[in-house]
């Protein structure tokens, strides 16, 4: 049996299809990075807007306006699943809070594994920047941008 190359990743969208492969050092996923890198980006600094203006005052706001967002198109789409699946560091969010349903009958069902794994990478990249998304509205970054310490 032929080992696997730990950086090259099999994507079996069609078992009829030929196989379709995404090597971790190519082209292609470092547009895939830099494209999920700018998304989280996007929504980190609207979110922060929002907050400031006071348009997003709770954790449920937060998780409402971020989840809009997420699922519009990466957790619709299969293949921007599967890419965010890949490239999260916290792809296995979803099993760690759900065990393996996503996986039933030989098939994954990649939306909720996405789903969690990119606002997982968007509540870490929220907090970074000074975010409490627990507690929006008394968020660290606030204190700073009207001048208190």
């Amino acid at each position: 049996m032929k080992k696997a190359d730990p950086k090259t990743f099999n994507l079996e969208v069609d078992k009829d299809a030929p196989e379709q492969v995404l090597k971790k050092d190519s082209w292609l996923w470092h547009i895939i990075e830099l494209h999920l890198q700018e998304f989280i980006s996007e929504q980190v600094g609207g979110a922060k807007a929002f907050i400031q203006e006071g348009q997003i005052k709770t954790q449920q706001d937060l998780e409402d306006f971020l989840e809009g967002e997420v699922d519009q198109y990466w957790a619709s789409n299969v293949a921007a699943s599967m890419a965010v699946c890949l490239i999260s560091k916290n792809s296995g969010k979803y099993i760690e809070e759900h065990g393996d349903d996503a996986a039933r009958q030989g098939t994954i069902d990649w939306g909720p594994v996405a789903h969690y794994a990119l606002m997982e990478d968007l509540y870490e990249n929220l907090e970074d920047e000074g975010v409490d998304v627990n507690q929006p509205e008394k968020s660290r970054f606030l204190q700073y941008e009207d001048g208190a310490d």
